[in-house]
């Protein structure tokens, strides 16, 4: 239900919502947890603590994503998400918050381990990262790299002790 506290629609028509999405949440029996958008920068809104008011008898899980995350500084996003933490206080375990970010991609794997959980599914396998091997001292990761940019040094040296100098001031010429 994106939106549903922003849409533009008459007062009726978003109560006439209103009276569908409570008993919705209510009496869903395979409903595993309800996920909860929010925009960080406006949390816990009324409907917003409606809508958990509506589902938290249930006794299923809610996971509040705090969205837009990106927007925020550190700062405001540790104090969202401890506002939010502290407003849902009283849920217990029953109730889960995280920052997230569709923009920066933060959040997600989270996300997904949430949901998953609540589904027994496992979490996505994630590929291994190897560890880079350490060298050995003088030891150099591309050696022919290495060697070519030697000798080009070693020409760039050879060249200027080559070229005559210029006789600086108060020496004599001979």
């Amino acid at each position: 239900m994106p939106g549903y506290g922003y849409a533009k629609a008459p007062d009726e028509v978003r109560d006439a919502w209103e009276g569908l999405i409570g008993p919705y949440l209510e009496g869903r029996s395979p409903l595993k947890g309800v996920v909860l958008i929010m925009d960080s920068r406006h949390p816990l809104t009324e409907l917003d603590v409606q809508l958990i008011e509506w589902f938290a008898p249930t006794e299923k899980p809610i996971h509040i994503l705090l969205t837009k995350a990106d927007k925020l500084t550190r700062l405001q996003q540790a104090q969202a998400l401890k506002d939010v933490r502290e407003g849902v206080s009283a849920l217990g375990e029953q109730c889960s918050v995280q920052l997230f970010s569709s923009l920066k991609k933060t959040g997600i794997e989270v996300a997904e381990a949430v949901i998953g959980k609540w589904l027994d599914i496992a979490p996505p396998s994630r590929p291994e990262v190897t560890a880079k091997r350490q060298l050995a001292p003088g030891e150099k990761r591309n050696p022919e790299l290495a060697a070519r940019l030697a000798a080009r040094k070693t020409e760039k040296q050879a060249k200027r002790n080559t070229q005559k100098k210029a006789p600086g001031k108060g020496e004599a010429e001979g």
